[in-house]
């Protein structure tokens, strides 16, 4: 497999507070990729870092090619797409429309193939307010995906689903990377995380404190430690 995406040293200060120190990442193609770590820990201001949402130090490549100044809509336009925690779709159009504004061209193919795999083919022509919280963000990962991104950030995709949705949701996900888009998945859902990626982060105040197959990174002594760490430190 060949690198898709790298960060090398992304930092971002908020004021005098660091959100993320020297955080370096490599994707590869095909490859499933979870951040993790406790609140606060700088997952979502990474992901809001290499889209181009927030400044930052260091460097940050798609395809070998820097991505470093650009604003957000042009590294769209290079490959690189995200979803955000709370899924905003046009609500006066139905769920085949939504993907479709989003397809280069208003392609159909893609289209149809993105309901297909994220299993919206029998909502394809219902209106948002219709569906389901599951259905709901999986067509907001379809309109993400019908540009045919590179890399695909997904920030929080199981964010109000219950287990079983947060299941379905996963079982879903490493056909997207087989698909030809890698997939950086952000989310809380360790279970999730755990179960469907490939290799794991783990970030913990701004900064990587282990990185592995999911195997490691559940055994990890500094990974349990930050976990029950901030466990107790909100029980108290």
């Amino acid at each position: 497999m060949t690198s898709v995406f790298s960060a090398r040293g992304v930092s971002v200060s908020f004021g005098g507070v660091r959100a993320l120190a020297g955080v370096d990442l490599d994707i590869e193609s095909g490859q499933l990729v979870g951040l993790i770590g406790p609140n606060g820990a700088g997952k979502t201001t990474f992901i809001d870092a290499i889209t181009g949402f927030v400044r930052y130090q260091g460097d940050a490549a798609l395809g070998g090619v820097s991505l470093n100044g650009l604003p957000p809509h042009a590294r769209a336009r290079r490959g690189l797409a995200r979803t955000w925690q709370t899924v905003e779709l046009f609500d006066d159009l139905t769920v085949r429309e939504n993907l479709t504004v989003a397809a280069k061209g208003g392609a159909a193919a893609p289209v149809d193939e993105e309901l297909r795999l994220l299993d919206l083919e029998a909502v394809a022509d219902a209106m948002p307010w219709e569906l389901s919280q599951a259905a709901r963000k999986r067509a907001g990962i379809g309109r993400a995906l019908v540009a045919r991104p590179r890399l695909l950030c997904l920030d929080e995709p199981a964010a109000g689903l219950d287990a079983r949705q947060s299941n379905e949701l996963g079982m879903l996900l490493p056909g997207i990377a087989r698909s030809g888009t890698a997939v950086l998945l952000v989310d809380h859902d360790m279970g999730l995380v755990l179960s469907t990626c490939d290799l794991v982060v783990v970030l913990d105040s701004g900064s990587v404190i282990a990185r592995g197959t999911p195997a490691q990174v559940r055994a990890d002594e500094r990974v349990i430690a930050a976990y029950l760490g901030h466990a107790a430190a909100g029980a108290a």
